[in-house]
């Protein structure tokens, strides 16, 4: 999927390049979560144990994680509405919020 072309955020050429639009942002936040999702599931015992840490301060980027966790059967949608990770997705997969990006300081409050 094409994004329009990054920049580092300084001169100095080793820090990491941003996007320039919100949406190229999320976009490849969203195939980062396709990919690590994935890999977490593939991890069978046979090839490297992969464990993540996934950040954000918008709800819609921790819901597309668990439904990623939920359409590789690694977790489930129970009838109280909650998300569950099976044992072995617990054991390598967590979500952190961050706070005070974006206008938001907890998940689905305003400030």
């Amino acid at each position: 999927m094409p994004y329009s072309p990054s920049f580092p955020l300084t001169t100095n050429s080793s820090w990491p390049p941003v996007f320039t639009s919100k949406d190229d942002t999320d976009r490849c936040y969203d195939a980062a979560i396709a990919e690590l999702v994935r890999a977490v599931a593939n991890a069978d015992g046979r090839g490297s144990r992969v464990g993540v840490l996934f950040a954000s301060h918008n709800p819609g980027s921790c819901a597309k994680v668990l439904d990623a966790l939920v359409s590789v059967g690694l977790a489930t949608h129970e009838e109280d509405g909650m998300v569950k990770l099976n044992d072995s997705a617990a054991e390598r997969v967590s979500l952190a919020q961050l706070y005070g990006a974006y206008g938001l300081t907890a998940i689905g409050q305003e400030r």
